[in-house]
């Protein structure tokens, strides 16, 4: 158990230093990101300073998924999988209320907020 635990901390580790530095270059570098990626015909500009503006808040969630992925093999690499289920529900609840709560105020960033806010939930809850 303590190898598996070291070797989990590892992963932890370096996932979550990857994820982090991928969601600050796209928090920093959407509009950039965007252009390239849709800016030639698929998107016009309005549409692209809309989806970069929408860009960071789904990257503020990219450490707590990744991370959350990790935690959910570990525990499922030691049959612990009853908590995972009720886990998820949860998640599931606060994705809801966050996006409702969020949405008026913040519209599509809200959404893009709520759910970045229930993928560290889960990721705290494991």
């Amino acid at each position: 158990m303590a190898s598996w635990a070291r070797v989990i901390r590892r992963v932890l580790w370096f996932l979550g230093l990857c994820s982090a530095v991928v969601a600050l270059t796209l928090s920093a570098a959407s509009r950039p990101l965007i252009t390239f990626v849709y800016g030639h015909g698929a998107f016009n500009a309005q549409s692209v300073r809309l989806t970069a503006g929408i860009l960071p808040y789904f990257a503020i969630g990219m450490v707590p998924a990744a991370v959350g992925q990790v935690f959910v093999k570990g525990v499922l690499s030691v049959q612990k999988t009853s908590h995972l289920g009720v886990l998820a529900v949860g998640s599931a609840a606060v994705n809801v209320a966050l996006d409702i709560a969020l949405v008026h105020s913040m519209q599509a960033r809200g959404l893009a907020l709520g759910t970045s806010a229930a993928q560290a939930f889960y990721a705290v809850g494991m």
